[in-house]
């Protein structure tokens, strides 16, 4: 939406927003995959069910007014608008944003990278993930553009408890490992028993995979067992003032495009530990 707006206020350009969940009906993965697979036999994907036909006329006429269409995150959206831009638009140019989740994913595959004119990524690594699994034609564009922060308001002064906390922000989820920061905190807390951990963000969703429910459960269980040595904040839209309280921010993630939460860590002015 930020961005969106900074566009809105510069005078040279005109901006609208299209978001597949607002169609008549959203393309699904088994429709994406059907039209991916008429184009690689030689047809017009457009043609495909639930794809091309039936789109509303003020979509058909967005799509054709278009100077430059930017598809932020891979996913569907990238694919749908790989497929039918080059039909629909085939004067726009169309750029596709990845970060790393669509990156682990098979979104990216079926993208018809010949339809895009530019591959934009949030960071080195994600964009060199892609160019060893994808085959991208030696005409298109690939830049990186990290994602976009504003962080002064994480510039606040850190309260007298802070010198003894370390913080993670979005903890919850098996590719984070919050166990790592709960190894950290015991060594630390082996030394000086008056270091904490503040896990800023919801808990473990109740629906999980078999691998990181057990994964979930163990964290939890030793969450638990360290009693006020650790809190948990739940969901909060006042990251700021909690990390006021932290003196140390940790990344002990084992995938990140670029690491917000620790980026506005360390904005805080706490020290950065990956």
């Amino acid at each position: 939406r930020d961005i969106v707006k900074d566009y809105e206020a510069d005078p040279r350009c005109e901006v609208r927003t299209l978001d597949l969940l607002d169609l008549p009906v959203t393309p699904s993965r088994r429709s994406l995959l059907h039209a991916r697979l008429v184009l690689a036999r030689g047809g017009d994907p457009a043609t495909a069910p639930g794809l091309g036909h039936g789109l509303p006329e003020d979509v058909v006429d967005t799509l054709a007014w278009a100077d430059t269409v930017l598809v932020e995150w891979g996913s569907a959206a990238a694919v749908w608008a790989s497929l039918l831009l080059p039909v629909l638009a085939p004067h726009a140019r169309l750029l596709v944003r990845i970060h790393s989740y669509e990156a682990s994913t098979a979104m990216p595959q079926l993208v018809d990278w010949t339809g895009v004119d530019g591959l934009v990524t949030v960071s080195p690594a994600i964009r060199e993930i892609l160019r060893a699994s994808l085959d991208l034609p030696d005409t298109l564009t690939v830049t990186t553009v990290p994602n976009r922060a504003l962080l002064t308001r994480f510039h606040q002064p850190k309260t007298e408890d802070s010198s003894r906390t370390l913080a993670l922000v979005g903890w919850a989820a098996l590719r984070k490992d919050p166990a790592w920061a709960l190894d950290v905190l015991d060594l630390l807390r082996a030394q000086d028993p008056a270091w904490r951990l503040l896990l800023i963000g919801p808990d473990f969703p109740a629906a999980l995979p078999a691998d990181e429910r057990a994964y979930a459960e163990e964290v939890t269980a030793r969450i638990a067992a360290l009693g006020d040595a650790v809190t948990v904040t739940g969901r909060t839209e006042e990251v700021p003032e909690h990390l006021r309280h932290a003196a140390v921010i940790l990344s002990s993630s084992r995938r990140e495009g670029t690491h917000e939460g620790f980026i506005e860590g360390a904005a805080s002015g706490a020290l950065p530990v990956v």
